[in-house]
């Protein structure tokens, strides 16, 4: 059966013209001509085969039309800035559902179709009694919907109207709020924000439930239409929190500002800002307080409308005892009087006070029954009654406390203790330093603070010029350590040697000053040196006595023997660790430090100096490296000899080629000339150098 291009309406198969808007069929001349296909951004339209749809309107298709043989069009439920909404009959599953048609300028858009099926997706996921049903997203075929629960009742919009002045009774408005917010508390709690409550968007069914529509769908529709068309931010804007305003990233608390003032229009009939400037008032000025509320549920609503969302409800839990509230409503009686049920429990709407919440130290991490956590300074606002709170801040110890707040409460201080640890001094004298882990303590005032506590400490005194050991510790959480300190009960240790960069390390892990004098508390102590093998000192202190100890004493010397030759070499040994010289001669033995020596004789023998490391005895012919050396010397200067003569002739006959108009073997001998030349003065400056 054919159709009418225009209006869709059904025809008869011989109709000239469609009766219900006059539009010519393809029955008539002036319709054989190929149909022009027109586009409209904000019209959804489907291109069909002409002669048997012509251009089928997707905003006003026909009753009994199919989509996709499945779904029968029964009527026309809605139009917005999404599209056109069907109720439909389903004959695969025989009920009937809604189909949302997506307009043909989010069909041509990619980025949008992806960003609307991300969407569908996450609703589909979503199942509770006051939220609409997802079932499918269909971006196949020639119609691209999304097929959803169908809901048979009214909005709030006509709830509202139907009563006088447009003002539902606090009860039943009452009643509503806590079924939305058990709703809206279920989608945040998967991670989903409405962005647009309103009225419009919530339906009272047949049986009296709530059904929150347009969960996210819309508002990604919008978004897109406003990037597509470079319109202005999306949203309802006598809804919308100053945050979504101002286009900044929105969370559960801008929902919270849309549901309070949905309630506060049931309440008094219209928006808390509907005139003028509204963006303005919003992000300004507060609304007219509601006349003939309660106080409770006015501070409830005031609450929701704070331009700070941090001052308002975080979550629907603070706003009402969701889990308590067991009434049931209905408005579909024609008296359309509240049907209270025995069970009703008004305990779900509770009072609240604002407290604030200080630590110290400022900053500290405070949640409060389990919920988000806040860094204090902070304002919340607290149901009467128990509560559970935790304070953590780092380097300091937990606390968790049970509060109970009353009508007069107005803050909650905690002052934290510090998990670090401290040590105090008490001395005998002044005038003295502090060394902690060898490092001094500036402005040192009777206490160290804020020490990690079960760490090693090693606390030393500079007084007189002169290094104290107190010890070493390990500190336990909190703990205050008291030292004393008094000069006359340590005694001192000195330790003299001639090598000028051997440290010594007591078995505590305390470096001993560069002078190796430290005085210590009576006692054996055990000192390493830092050379390896060395040996370890064993030391006695007494208090107000002095240990003298020559570690020179305790090092074992290496004989180092020079063999006697055929003539007399002197020469000097130095020390590199002892900084010393000594005089050596062929045929003498000495007893040598252990270490790193250099032998250095006079230019003269021909022989440069040669090292040594001296960790045993050892034997040493310094005339037969003498000799050896001469015999090499001798020999160097024959070869330069030769290579000079050779150089001298090779330039000669060089020039005589040249000479005699023989070019090219002038230039070879010259060549060879100066590079025999150049090789002979290379090895006498170095000669001389090492003269």
């Amino acid at each position: 059966m054919p159709f009418c291009k225009k209006c869709g309406n059904k025809l008869e198969s011989d109709a000239a013209f469609c009766p219900e808007c006059g539009t010519p069929t393809s029955n008539t001349k002036s319709s054989q001509k190929k149909v022009e296909e027109t586009t409209d951004d904000y019209k959804t339209q489907l291109r069909g085969k002409p002669q048997s749809y012509g251009v089928l309107n997707l905003e006003n298709l026909p009753e009994g039309h199919i989509i996709d043989e499945r779904y029968e069009i029964k009527e026309k439920v809605g139009q917005g800035g999404f599209g056109a909404v069907y109720r439909v009959y389903d004959k695969k599953m025989n009920i009937d559902k809604a189909l949302k048609i997506i307009p043909e300028a989010i069909v041509s858009d990619e980025e949008a179709m992806a960003d609307l099926q991300a969407e569908a997706r996450t609703m589909i996921s979503l199942n509770h009694n006051s939220i609409v049903r997802v079932y499918d997203f269909h971006d196949t075929g020639a119609v691209k919907y999304i097929d959803m629960e169908f809901v048979e009742g009214k909005t709030l919009t006509k709830v509202k109207l139907e009563h006088p002045n447009k003002q539902v009774p606090e009860v039943k408005v009452k009643e509503l709020a806590i079924k939305i917010a058990d709703g809206l508390a279920y989608a945040h709690s998967k991670g989903i924000i409405h962005k647009d409550i309103k009225p419009q968007n919530v339906m009272l069914n047949k049986d009296g439930e709530i059904k929150i529509m347009d969960f996210g769908i819309a508002e990604t529709v919008r978004t897109s239409m406003s990037r597509i068309q470079n319109s202005s931010s999306s949203g309802t804007l006598v809804y919308m929190s100053p945050e979504q305003i101002k286009g900044k990233d929105v969370g559960k608390e801008s929902d919270i500002y849309s549901f309070g003032a949905m309630l506060y229009e049931l309440l008094c009939g219209h928006p808390p800002f509907y005139k003028g400037d509204v963006n303005f008032q919003i992000l300004n000025e507060k609304p007219e307080s509601l006349n003939n509320v309660s106080e409770e549920f006015k501070a409830i609503i005031d609450t929701c409308l704070e331009k700070d969302y941090r001052d308002r409800y975080s979550n629907f839990g603070e706003m009402f005892d969701l889990q308590s509230y067991e009434a049931k409503i209905n408005l579909t009686d024609e008296s359309d009087n509240l049907m209270q049920e025995k069970n009703r429990n008004y305990s779900s709407i509770m009072s609240y006070v604002t407290i604030l919440f200080e630590t110290q130290p400022k900053g500290a991490s405070v949640m409060i029954d389990d919920d988000i956590i806040f860094d204090a300074p902070f304002k919340r606002k607290l149901s009467l009654g128990k509560h559970k709170v935790w304070v953590q801040c780092d380097g300091y110890f937990d606390v968790t406390e049970e509060i109970i707040v009353t009508e007069k409460s107005e803050s909650f201080f905690v002052d934290l203790k510090s998990i670090y640890a401290s040590i105090s001094i008490k001395s005998k004298v002044k005038d003295f330093q502090v060394y902690l882990n060898e490092e001094e303590i500036k402005y040192f005032d009777s206490m160290i603070t804020d020490l990690n506590p079960n760490f090693d400490y090693s606390f030393m005194i500079k007084h007189d010029a002169c290094f104290y050991y107190l010890g070493n510790y390990r500190l336990s959480e909190a703990e205050n350590k008291m030292i004393k300190f008094d000069p006359d009960e340590f005694g001192l240790l000195n330790i003299t040697t001639g090598y000028w960069s051997l440290l010594f390390t007591s078995e505590s892990g305390i470096k001993l000053p560069e002078n190796n004098q430290i005085k210590l508390k009576p006692g054996k102590y055990k000192i390493e040196a830092s050379i390896e093998d060395f040996p370890e000192i064993t030391a006695v202190i007494f208090a107000k006595e002095t240990n003298i100890i020559d570690y020179d004493d305790l090092i074992p010397k290496n004989k180092l023997s020079i063999a006697k030759g055929d003539f007399v070499i002197e020469g000097k040994l130095y020390h590199f660790e002892r900084d010393e010289y000594l005089d050596l001669s062929t045929g003498e033995e000495y007893e040598i430090y252990p270490g790193n020596v250099e032998i250095r004789l006079d230019k003269k023998y021909f022989v440069e100096n040669f090292k040594l490391e001296i960790i045993h005895n050892i034997d040493i012919d310094i005339c037969k490296l003498v000799s050896d050396k001469r015999k090499k010397t001798l020999s160097g200067c024959l070869g330069t000899l030769i290579g000079l003569f050779f150089s001298i002739f090779s330039l000669f006959f060089g020039f005589e080629h040249i000479t005699n108009s023989s070019t090219l073997g002038g230039l070879v001998f010259l060549i060879i000339g100066f590079v025999i030349l150049f090789a002979c003065i290379s090895y006498i400056i170095d000669h001389l150098k090492n003269m």
